[in-house]
């Protein structure tokens, strides 16, 4: 069974024009029925989260900015014009934050391997006091601090085609959480730079794979068994958050990179078979819903032990980066921390 909530965000709307539009939610879990899986899922019901579980992350006075410009009737709040928080949207992330939780738990409580949180909108650029990126409140950095409090100790895998800055930052001297990004460079935001490993005592905490645009799943595949694999073991992480962005699709309209939906359910595939630890899937980005919702299956196979079935998406081969894994490998070897 996966654990599930599906928190779609119906009144958080920047627009119809908007790429990080109302739909996107529904367009995942259409990717869940295509496939057949509705007898695999637990559908665990979305609460609002405490303000005390988001500033356990979040600055107090962050959460009032965002709901003094909901009160005001909205505007787009950070200096590219594309963050929307209209008069519902402190609400939907909240509840978006919720939703991530109520799956972290249950997967404690009914030992469930897997969770898979459909919810906007996303998070990983978010910052302390910063919304950006279409992101309002960081919900894999919540969900991972509120695991790490409970003693666990927790990996986050960010896939999106862009780079976490705001996970990076809020993780970036901290120890006892690992972030890896494997991400589009260059790109937006333009940080996740392959020299970026973490300050002072979290020096090798922080991994950054910046492959070029067209890279492709083998690539991908190879950077995940010669290097996240093996940092996973040796750091000793008992879960495994991911920020599943499906926008590295190589249909999606914001980025570059060459991955399919048959990539996915291989990436996750061999999580599963390699690492046997819990896993907690978060919706970040992904902009085309026909492949949204190809991704979407594709992974939820893979948690369950079945074989994706789509054979136009499956993975590819032949694209750029491989020189990216060879210098992360170097650096991360130089640091010795953890291979």
């Amino acid at each position: 069974m996966i654990a599930v909530s599906v928190s779609p965000g119906l009144d958080h709307d920047p627009g119809e024009h908007h790429v990080e539009r109302v739909g996107r939610v529904e367009a995942c879990y259409e990717g869940l029925v295509c496939v057949g899986l509705e007898s695999e899922l637990n559908i665990v019901k979305s609460k609002v989260a405490s303000d005390s579980i988001i500033t356990s992350i979040h600055d107090s006075t962050y959460l009032e900015k965002l709901d003094a410009v909901a009160q005001m009737g909205g505007a787009f709040v950070d200096k590219w014009g594309d963050t929307w928080v209209g008069e519902k949207t402190p609400h939907e992330a909240r509840v978006a934050v919720g939703g991530a939780i109520e799956v972290v738990d249950e997967q404690l409580r009914s030992e469930t391997s897997s969770g898979l949180v459909l919810a906007r909108p996303p998070g990983h650029h978010a910052g302390v006091v910063t919304p950006m990126g279409f992101c309002v409140l960081n919900t894999a950095a919540i969900a991972a601090n509120y695991l790490s409090q409970m003693g666990e100790k927790v990996a986050i895998l960010d896939w999106d085609v862009h780079h976490g800055n705001g996970t990076q930052d809020i993780f970036w001297k901290r120890p006892d959480v690992l972030y890896i990004s494997s991400h589009e460079w260059p790109l937006y935001p333009g940080t996740g730079d392959i020299d970026e490993v973490g300050d002072s005592e979290a020096v090798g905490t922080t991994l950054n794979l910046p492959y070029p645009r067209g890279t492709t799943g083998d690539v991908m595949l190879m950077g995940l068994e010669n290097l996240i694999l093996p940092i996973l073991d040796s750091f000793g992480a008992t879960w495994i958050v991911i920020s599943s962005g499906f926008d590295s699709h190589r249909l999606d309209p914001l980025g570059s990179l060459s991955f399919s939906a048959g990539d996915f359910g291989m990436f996750s595939e061999k999580l599963v078979q390699s690492y046997k630890s819990r896993m907690t899937y978060i919706l970040e980005g992904g902009y085309n819903f026909n492949s949204l919702a190809k991704c979407t299956g594709s992974v939820a196979c893979a948690l369950i032990g079945e074989k994706y079935k789509d054979v136009d998406e499956l993975a590819t081969n032949g694209g750029p980066g491989r020189e990216v894994v060879e210098k992360a490998i170097s650096i991360h070897k130089s640091i010795g921390r953890f291979i």
